[in-house]
C-alpha cells in the first residue's frame, strides 16, 4: 500500500505559515512560487504529484480501501492484478484505432473486473450517482469494457471504487457491466 504510493507519488510543496492557506499548494502566481514549482516538477522523474492535504490522509484511505469487503479484494494485494495497463484495439464500427489505460485489471471467477478508483469528498450513494452522471463515468466504463472484450474475448465488469479524501474515509463501490448507470455488485 504505502510503498506503492511512495514509488508513484510525490507530495507537492505547500505554502508556509498558517491560516486559511496552510497546507495548500505553493502559490504559483508569484515569482518565488513559480520557481519553487518548476524546481519541484524537475524532481518528479515520471512520478505524479499529490496535494499535501490529500497526502496526509493517504494511510487512512488505503486502510479503508483494504478493509472494504468489495474494494479490498479488487485492489489488494497489489500483486494480484496489474495497474495502468494500456489496451489497444480497433473499433469494429468506425475502424479507428483506440487506446485506454484502466487503473487496474484483476481476474476473479473468470470475469475480469476493471476497477476504476475515484477520490471524492462524499461517497454517499446520492453523491456518487451525481458525480457519475456529471463526469459521464458510465461512458468511460463502456469504452473500457469494450477494450477488455476486444483484448481478452470476455465482457468484464467495471467497479467504480469511490474513496473519500478525508481523515475518516468511507468507501462506496458501484458496478457496471454495460453503459448503463452504475449499480450494486452483479450476482
Amino acid at each position: 500500500g504505502m510503498d506503492v504510493a511512495r514509488e508513484r507519488f510525490v507530495v507537492a510543496p505547500e505554502r508556509g505559515g498558517g491560516g486559511k492557506d496552510a497546507g495548500l499548494l505553493v502559490d504559483r502566481r508569484t515569482a518565488p512560487g513559480k520557481a519553487a514549482w518548476k524546481a519541484f516538477l524537475s524532481t518528479l522523474g515520471g512520478r505524479e504529484w499529490v496535494r499535501p492535504d490529500l497526502a496526509a490522509n493517504v494511510p487512512a484511505m488505503l486502510a479503508a480501501l483494504a478493509d472494504h469487503h468489495e474494494a479490498g479484494p479488487l485492489l489488494f494485494p497489489p500483486s494480484d492484478g496489474r495497474n495502468e495497463v494500456s489496451i489497444w484495439w480497433t473499433d469494429p464500427v468506425t475502424g479507428a484505432r483506440l487506446r485506454c489505460r484502466p487503473d487496474r485489471l484483476v481476474w476473479l471467477d473468470y470475469v475480469p473486473p476493471v476497477p476504476d478508483l475515484k477520490t471524492t469528498e462524499d461517497a454517499s450513494d446520492r453523491a456518487v450517482e451525481k458525480t457519475t452522471a456529471r463526469f459521464a463515468y458510465h461512458m468511460k466504463c463502456a469504452m473500457y469494457l469494450d477494450a477488455v472484450e476486444a483484448a481478452f474475448g470476455v465482457r468484464g465488469v467495471m467497479p467504480l471504487v469511490f474513496v473519500e479524501t478525508g481523515p475518516r474515509p468511507r468507501v462506496n463501490v458501484k458496478w457496471t457491466a454495460t453503459s448503463d448507470r452504475p449499480c450494486d455488485k452483479p450476482t
